[in-house]
């Protein structure tokens, strides 16, 4: 079992087999809707009309981009062409960090965060 602060860590990899595709009717309570899905390229949400928060989500829709490397993603934050990221790397988070239209909560100063054998 990895040791290490869960805080320092991803919280989720999702995985599916090769080929996959969703069909049917997709069956949810949460703020967005699936409208469409394209495995390992993207998927499309849009606001759930009947959401039980009244007044919520916010947004209209919601549009996530598969990448295909951690480089790839943090290049197209820093380049304003994504407006958030999840997945980015520690070592890549001062990278993005230099840009103030960002944060993170990313701490980097735990002492947990630092210590590389225990985050492996």
């Amino acid at each position: 079992m990895p040791t290490g602060s869960p805080r320092c860590r991803s919280t989720h990899a999702p995985v599916v087999p090769v080929g996959y595709t969703r069909t049917g009717p997709q069956v949810g309570t949460g703020p967005f809707k699936l409208k469409s899905f394209t495995p390992g390229v993207e998927s499309t949400h849009v606001r759930h009309a009947n959401y039980w928060d009244s007044g919520k989500p916010y947004l209209d829709g919601v549009r996530v981009i598969n990448f295909s490397s951690t480089d790839a993603l943090v290049n197209a934050l820093v380049a304003g062409q994504v407006d958030a990221a999840i997945g980015v790397p520690a070592s890549l988070v001062p990278v993005v960090k230099k840009n103030k239209k960002y944060k993170s909560s990313f701490n980097l100063s735990r002492k947990d965060c630092t210590n590389r054998v225990a985050n492996r």
